[in-house]
């Protein structure tokens, strides 16, 4: 799970193999935890990459990564924007996101609560309105059953993401229970609505194991972009327990759902890059046992695209017409798209938030699209980009909202 980006023009660019060790204070940490906040991610290709090594003045160089086609998106609110009130359990939340969560095949929508303040970045827990499945998949039998209720769940410590000051050589540890509610049908078993319960525990270990320059393709073209990071390592383990009817469930049932009582998981270790003025990691490497690369993710910076640089664009830059400019609720895009692959259109405001992320599909050629604008956007000054599937900014602009 996930946040980030801006104060882009906080970030430098440094030559060379030496730099500085940074040290990130909730001052350097762009999240406003008071209103809107974006979180966009790009996938990169990542056959032969492996895993940074740590150590001190480093320089790792991931310039030859590509950008793939796909983009991961999230909004973060006030904790109780959109969501009706705000669960008693939540009161000291000060971030919240739409977000889903996931057991085994079933994926169902949750609301996950976040505290930001200045000793750290912490993920309090979730709740949901609840969801039902069919399972027959599982056990064979047509009228079998998983239900979600609603529930609210407020983890037992909190799970900290990044502890302040976050400086080399720093490791904080969260350890917390996640205990989800279900009721559960398998006529087989002669169960029908039977409560049951799943009690994970997961401990998350976090290092800053390193420092030193950043390297990234620039998808203009030239000279790689580097940036002053820190190295953050963190793992992650997970102990699973399962009751059902008040005792724990029995193996011959857990075996259906390939869940085994007691069962100690270690997930994808991820490894972090973290720069001065950004939301999120610049980069994100998450690996296997084995430290086996699963797959890399970079961060977007409103003014500069996909951690891409405005400069030298002009042998790729196409002419865009944005009207109506004024506009009271919408804004129109017409331009040539020059190829069959999904491009986006990126809106942030003067502060380098993301307002809108918007897909634009369709084969090579002419291009009116129009999207629609938040009656809840304040008036002013909104600037965009037009990004093709390389993360390269083909058009950029501004324009005026005025309710």
């Amino acid at each position: 799970m996930k946040q980030f980006l801006f104060s882009m023009f906080a970030t430098a660019t440094f030559m060379g193999s030496t730099t500085a060790q940074i040290t990130i204070n909730r001052a350097d940490f762009a999240v406003s935890g008071t209103q809107l906040d974006s979180a966009v991610w790009k996938r990169l290709t990542k056959t032969g990459t492996v895993i940074p090594t740590m150590g001190n003045n480093q320089v790792w160089d991931y310039s030859a990564l590509k950008d793939s086609t796909s983009t991961i998106s999230a909004d973060y609110f006030a904790p109780a924007t959109g969501f009706g009130a705000l669960p008693a359990a939540f009161s000291d939340a000060t971030l919240a996101a739409n977000t889903a969560l996931s057991f085994q095949a079933f994926v169902y929508p949750v609301r996950n609560f976040y505290k930001l303040d200045n000793t750290g970045y912490q993920f309090l827990g979730y709740a949901t309105a609840g969801a039902g499945f069919s399972i027959a998949s599982f056990t064979f039998g047509a009228k079998d059953s998983l239900i979600f209720p609603p529930q609210t769940m407020r983890f037992s410590t909190p799970q900290t993401w990044y502890s302040f000051p976050t400086t080399n050589n720093k490791v904080w540890k969260s350890t917390y229970k996640d205990t989800s509610n279900f009721k559960l049908t398998v006529a087989a078993f002669g169960i029908n609505q039977t409560a049951g319960m799943r009690i994970a525990t997961v401990t998350n270990v976090d290092t800053i194991a390193g420092w030193g320059t950043l390297k990234m393709r620039n998808p203009s073209g030239g000279t790689a972009l580097s940036y002053a990071v820190l190295l953050q390592r963190e793992k992650v383990t997970q102990v699973d327990s399962f009751f059902l009817g008040g005792a724990p469930a029995a193996a011959l049932l857990l075996d259906a759902f390939k869940l085994t009582q007691g069962n100690k998981t270690t997930y994808e270790t991820a490894h972090k890059f973290l720069g001065i003025g950004f939301k999120e990691p610049f980069m994100t490497l998450y690996t296997k046992i084995g430290d086996t690369v699963t797959s890399v993710v970079r961060g977007v910076i409103p003014g500069l695209g996909l951690t891409a640089s405005n400069r030298e664009l002009n042998e790729y830059a196409i002419d865009t017409k944005v009207f109506p400019n004024p506009t009271t609720e919408a804004i129109t895009f017409e331009f040539q798209k020059t190829n069959n692959a999904n491009w986006h259109i990126m809106i942030y405001n003067a502060e380098g938030q993301i307002v809108s992320l918007h897909r634009v599909d369709g084969a090579q050629g002419a291009v009116n699209q129009r999207v629609e604008l938040s009656s809840a956007l304040a008036n002013g000054t909104y600037f965009y980009n037009l990004l093709d599937e390389t993360s390269l900014i083909r058009a950029n602009g501004k324009f005026i909202l005025a309710h």
